[in-house]
């Protein structure tokens, strides 16, 4: 092994003298030095009319799917107008209500015991 240093062409950092590349990014692209990178996706978006790569597979009813960005939101919001309409919540103001009404239910059944007032049990929670 050499002792022997130099500096970088770039920056003019020390190296030493088997260095192949430098902080600055001088020898950076070399082979052997160069950093990975994931390939980018080339699958097309499930959508015929759709030009976009997809980014994400998600499981349907009726097998996987590849979809793009926009037609994975666009999936899941069908999906929750769906279960909105199966529950009756057909206007903004009725979800809202029943959201209130959820996290309601869910901060009293997750409050720990200490935090409880005097007299309030976990029985409460079971419905009868």
């Amino acid at each position: 092994m050499s002792t022997i240093e130099r500096n970088c062409p770039e920056c003019q950092s020390t190296l030493a003298a088997n260095a192949t590349y430098c902080g600055c990014g001088w020898g950076r692209g070399k082979k052997g030095n160069a950093r990975y990178e994931a390939p980018e996706l080339l699958t097309e978006c499930a959508h015929e009319t759709c030009q976009h790569r997809a980014k994400v597979k998600i499981h349907t009813s009726t097998g996987y799917v590849n979809l793009c960005i926009f037609h994975y939101g666009e999936h899941f919001r069908v999906k929750a107008l769906d279960t909105c309409a199966a529950l009756g919540l057909n206007t903004i103001e009725q979800r809202r209500e029943c959201v209130r009404d959820l996290i309601g239910k869910l901060v009293h059944k997750w409050t720990p015991d200490y935090q409880r007032e005097p007299g309030e049990d976990w029985s409460e929670d079971v419905p009868a």
